[in-house]
């Protein structure tokens, strides 16, 4: 008993660990960067996507988890 749940313990902090250690992948959104990952700037801004091919305008918000892979306009 005591084995599974030392396992159970080591498992959810490894778990947490790889959670917390997500970083954002997006760059300022100022400069001409690929982003992808989770939105890290204040204010609501448009950030331009490609969506099958045609670029679209997407409007996001701090914390918001980008997908796609994209350029600002």
């Amino acid at each position: 008993m005591k084995t599974i749940l030392s396992f159970l313990v080591v498992s959810m902090s490894l778990f947490a660990n790889d959670f917390m250690s997500v970083k954002p992948l997006m760059k300022d959104v100022s400069d001409k960067s690929v982003i992808s990952g989770i939105v890290v700037a204040k204010n609501e801004q448009v950030v331009s996507t490609r969506n099958s091919g045609r670029i679209v305008d997407i409007r996001v918000q701090e914390g918001d988890l980008v997908k796609k892979r994209g350029y600002r306009s």
